[in-house]
């Protein structure tokens, strides 16, 4: 509509995708140029900065890019706020250039259940009442978490879910109506941990 973006175009990376060791500069110079006319979605940018030290050559051939070819292509990069925060901060020359920010609310408690039974439809599963009340307490207990993912954390307790659930069908040999329906059994009201040398920590989904 605005004219910013001339070709129904969208090539879609990720920050680790870039990184290509001593190849990193030509390899995200040659993902821009396929992206030339239309958009460039760098989804988890921030993993450019993250590890070896060739992020920080994709990040540069970015910038440069974003000079040389300005009204070539669009960039859009997206991430976890924070750690999108401390991407801008690295490089002053994203700072200077990207001038657009859009900050994405959470889903909230009732979104995030209507996520989990949608997912759970498409794999031909149902949730009953009392295991969505279980589910929303499980759903509270993972917002504080740095690894909350809003869909993706939805998809990781319908996995935890139907595992338990495939156990309850085999060893408690659930009548037929029961076996395809997630109950209060089979979501915990706690994150998944793992032990560490001291204590334990959620784990990463």
């Amino acid at each position: 509509q605005y004219g910013y973006i001339k070709e129904n175009k969208c090539v879609e990376v990720d920050g680790n995708f870039l990184k290509a060791g001593a190849e990193t500069a030509t390899k995200t110079t040659m993902v821009i140029r396929q992206a030339f006319g239309g958009v460039l979605f760098v989804d988890e940018a921030y993993a450019l900065i993250q590890g070896d030290r060739y992020g920080q050559d994709a990040v540069a051939t970015l910038i440069k890019q974003m000079e040389d070819n300005r009204g070539r292509f669009v960039l859009i990069l997206a991430g976890y706020t924070n750690e999108m925060r401390m991407l801008l901060e690295a490089n002053p020359g994203f700072e200077s250039r990207i001038k657009e920010y859009l900050f994405f609310e959470d889903y909230n408690d009732d979104e995030m259940i209507q996520i989990f039974k949608m997912m759970a439809a498409q794999k031909g599963y149902s949730l009953d009442a009392i295991g969505e009340q279980v589910l929303r307490q499980r759903i509270l207990a993972e917002r504080p978490l740095q690894s909350f993912g809003n869909a993706r954390t939805a998809r990781s307790i319908l996995d935890e879910a139907m595992e338990k659930h495939a156990y309850h069908v085999v060893t408690h040999k659930l009548p037929e109506n029961m076996r395809y329906v997630i109950t209060s059994l089979d979501i915990s009201p706690i994150p998944r941990t793992i032990r560490t040398a001291n204590n334990y920590v959620p784990m990463a989904d």
